[in-house]
């Protein structure tokens, strides 16, 4: 599976992520924690549904995520090391359907053998 380095820095600083390819069956893979989160949100004061709400920087290009997860992103992040995570957005190839399949019906597995798992609800 792929995994995210969610490289250190303050609130302000842009949210830097790269993939990082590990092993399930290997027991001594790099620890991660798993990130789950929801799609999308409904904003009424805006009035609109919006599914798009940042930016984030994954191995050197921009890219727009959900409003919820770059807000836990920003949030998870840690300012003096950083934190490898699992978030299915990022860490599946969403445009491959194949790959979606297979990795849903992993998805026991991935949140089982995380060091945690961690619920943002906003």
């Amino acid at each position: 599976i792929r995994v995210l380095k969610l490289e250190p820095g303050y609130v302000y600083f842009h949210i830097r992520v790269s993939l990082i390819h590990i092993n399930l069956d290997d027991p001594s893979h790099i620890p991660y924690e798993a990130l789950s989160y929801t799609w999308n949100e409904y904003y009424p004061h805006e009035n609109l549904n919006t599914k798009f709400g940042g930016y984030i920087i994954m191995d050197g290009h921009w890219m727009q995520v959900s409003r919820s997860l770059h807000h836990a992103l920003c949030v998870l992040r840690r300012v003096d090391r950083a934190r490898i995570i699992w978030a299915d957005a990022l860490c599946i190839n969403q445009k491959n359907n194949d790959e979606k399949k297979y990795q849903v019906g992993l998805m026991q597995l991935i949140y089982k053998r995380a060091l945690h798992v961690m619920i943002w609800v906003g």
